[in-house]
């Protein structure tokens, strides 16, 4: 990415913030899609998002969220989503993402996002089989912080020490922090 595609982001959240007509919307529409660059797709879908919040931008970040050639465009487009439509539409959207798609960050900010916003049981087993059956050792990573920061508990505490041995060495320290945090809150409720 180029400083100019940055500053054609810049522009365009400018231009949804201080001129929100149709005409911005369609200029929005058009660079969300067509834009040569991911920053400017991603700008207009978060724009679009926040000042039309309406069933055609949801259908568009849909779309971007699997269509776009850039990864970072679909999690911006899964974000929105959640933000805008906490609904269970999304939330089974966002579970297949989780799962299914090929790129290891765009299933990781899906399953953020499920925590954040789905904290139940049905997303702790996701994040749980994430954990353990995900190919990618950053959303393996993910699922673990997820499950340490909302379900601090005897089982995510076992989880995290069974996958210190079988994950990769680079994340082993950041997984021991997590161990260490749930270890701390799990002491400070005994007291």
């Amino acid at each position: 990415m180029t400083e100019v595609s940055w500053a054609r982001g810049t522009a365009l959240r400018a231009l949804a913030a201080r001129w929100p007509d149709d005409t911005t919307h369609q200029l929005l529409t058009d660079h969300a899609v067509q834009d040569k660059d991911g920053s400017p797709r991603g700008a207009a879908l978060e724009a679009l998002a926040a000042r039309w919040p309406d069933d055609t931008t949801r259908q568009l970040l849909t779309d971007r969220a699997v269509q776009d050639k850039d990864g970072w465009v679909h999690c911006t487009a899964l974000r929105a989503l959640a933000a805008k439509w906490p609904d269970d539409t999304t939330r089974q959207f966002l579970t297949d993402r989780a799962v299914q798609d090929k790129d290891g960050w765009v299933r990781r900010t899906a399953l953020e996002a499920l925590a954040a916003k789905w904290p139940d049981d049905t997303t702790r087993q996701l994040l749980t089989d994430r954990a353990v059956q995900d190919k990618d050792g950053w959303v393996h990573y993910t699922a673990l912080r997820a499950l340490a920061a909302k379900w601090p508990d005897q089982s995510t505490l076992w989880l995290l020490k069974a996958q210190i041995v079988s994950l990769a060495m680079g994340l082993r320290p950041g997984i021991q922090r997590e161990i260490e945090a749930v270890e701390q809150k799990q002491q400070s409720k005994e007291s």
